[in-house]
């Protein structure tokens, strides 16, 4: 009976290249992985490590990156390291120009 499946199976992958299977498995894994919700899921991990990162490293008065740039409390209430572009880059030189004065 084994010796009949594997007569088969030999039969099926004989007709196909091989190369040309592993391209086409290639090019579906590489869509999937580039596909919006696999982006997004991606992004969102992302995101959520990198904040609970921070939020440790940045709460814990013990760590010495507590006294960073990046755990800098704005007046908006948000820490450096939540902000995103310009404002990120602004709140950045003010931190470091409040740690110059300490």
């Amino acid at each position: 009976m084994k010796i009949i499946i594997l007569s088969i199976a030999i039969s099926l992958l004989s007709g196909c290249d091989s190369q040309d299977m592993g391209k086409e498995a290639g090019k579906s894994y590489g869509e999937l992985v580039n596909s919006n919700p696999a982006k997004s899921i991606g992004q969102g991990l992302g995101d959520a490590s990198q904040g609970a990162l921070f939020t440790i490293l940045c709460e814990n008065e013990q760590s010495t990156f507590s006294d960073s740039a990046q755990c800098y409390m704005t007046p908006s209430g948000k820490r450096v390291w939540e902000l995103e572009g310009e404002e990120q880059g602004y709140w950045m030189k003010v931190a470091i120009a409040e740690k110059k004065k300490q």
